[in-house]
């Protein structure tokens, strides 16, 4: 602070020098200033006193992070060294997983199955629906049901819940997994309607109804987990997926809403929010597996260990630590506008900027050509008599 005043000191004298009255003018106010910096300066006291809470603040978020954090991703790898979860005796012997045929669905269907969990399979696709369900049979020996349906159409919603009760089977684990992003990066008002409205279906309506289904029944019971499958656009608005975003923000004031009417009654509601995964769904964006974009298998390895312990995550400790620096530690401003960025950065990439069409150069003028010169028939040759 002494170095401060000094300097201040110093501009001021020179100020006075070079501009006469003009100068005296400026030094007066920084006087002033220098006076409310002054190490008894009331301002001063409050400065410091406003810094040292911000640095505690700053402290406690990074301290109540690292430790939840820790207990989210590196408590249960821990555990899973020296047991395995009894994730069937937990919640209960059957699993019904959505949208399974591939992706995120598939390894969560082969995650549970390798856990002893018997496993329902629900998705549009008959044939890959069956390979799952074979893979899992041979794999884990465990039994499997499988139901073809195509959740874009809401009458199916309520025949699937009915096809799952009909077989009597005690409901411990309900993945909510399908969902579809849609066409990508694009602005809202060129979306066809049958699109929009796809997408409002398939990513609201059977997760909310999965829930109304089956959570009743995991109450009396006093067990079960419904694992909702959101994305980390709902946690931010993102510029260009609206409509999708905006499904996963209702797929995550749900699942918030519904875990506290349902707190304390031995049914773990979570919500997985992953960033991108390396997979069909996300080819418009970054490709192949990275650190930021782990393959759907390493994905599951990861979230369903942190069943239990969390019950709102990324579910990747990558996704965890990128989303939890934008939200803590970025001012809202700069988050939203690195976010912006980004997905203006994707919609370009989708929609690449077409080259001009060459104008073809107007033909140059031509002389129209001359006209045909008209011949005079020639005049006929007598015909040439032989003599006789």
């Amino acid at each position: 602070m002494e170095l401060v005043t000094d300097t201040f000191s110093a501009l001021g004298s020179g100020v006075v020098s070079l501009n006469g009255a003009a100068g005296e003018a400026v030094m007066v106010g920084l006087d002033t200033l220098v006076t409310l910096l002054s190490p008894d300066s009331v301002i001063q006291l409050v400065l410091i006193l406003l810094g040292l809470v911000l640095l505690t603040y700053l402290l406690l978020c990074l301290v109540y992070h690292s430790v939840r954090g820790l207990y989210t991703f590196t408590l249960p790898w821990l555990l899973s060294l020296v047991t395995k979860p009894r994730i069937a005796e937990k919640f209960g012997a059957w699993a019904v997983v959505t949208g399974a045929a591939q992706g995120i669905g598939r390894e969560y269907a082969l995650a549970l199955a390798r856990h002893g969990l018997n496993v329902i399979l629900v998705s549009r696709n008959k044939q890959e629906l069956e390979n799952v369900a074979n893979e899992i049979r041979d794999t884990h020996k465990v039994d499997t049901a499988t139901i073809v349906a195509d959740l874009s159409d809401a009458d199916n919603i309520g025949k699937i819940v009915k096809k799952v009760k009909a077989l009597n089977h005690e409901i411990g684990v309900v993945v909510n997994n399908v969902g579809m992003m849609g066409p990508g990066y694009n602005n809202m008002a060129d979306m066809e309607k049958k699109a929009v409205k796809e997408i409002i279906t398939v990513n609201v309506l059977p997760l909310t109804m999965f829930c109304h289904a089956f959570l009743p029944d995991m109450a009396k019971r006093g067990k079960g987990a419904i694992i909702n499958i959101s994305s980390v656009a709902g946690l931010v608005p993102v510029p260009y997926l609206a409509v999708y975003s905006a499904t996963q923000h209702y797929i995550s004031a749900l699942t918030q809403a519904i875990a506290q009417e349902y707190s304390g009654l031995g049914v773990v509601i979570q919500e997985v929010d992953p960033g991108q995964v390396d997979s069909v769904s996300s080819k418009c964006m970054m490709s192949g597996s990275s650190l930021l974009a782990p393959s759907p298998a390493a994905f599951v390895n990861s979230a369903i260990r942190t069943l239990g312990y969390n019950n709102r995550t990324c579910g990747y400790w990558s996704h965890s630590l990128l989303m939890t620096s934008l939200q803590s530690w970025v001012p809202s401003v700069l988050c939203s506008l690195i976010v912006w960025l980004q997905s203006r950065r994707q919609y370009r990439l989708a929609h690449p900027a077409q080259p001009p069409v060459p104008t073809p150069a107007p033909a140059a003028a031509q002389k129209p050509p001359p006209p045909p010169v008209q011949q005079k028939p020639a005049a006929p040759v007598p015909a040439v008599q032989e003599k006789k």
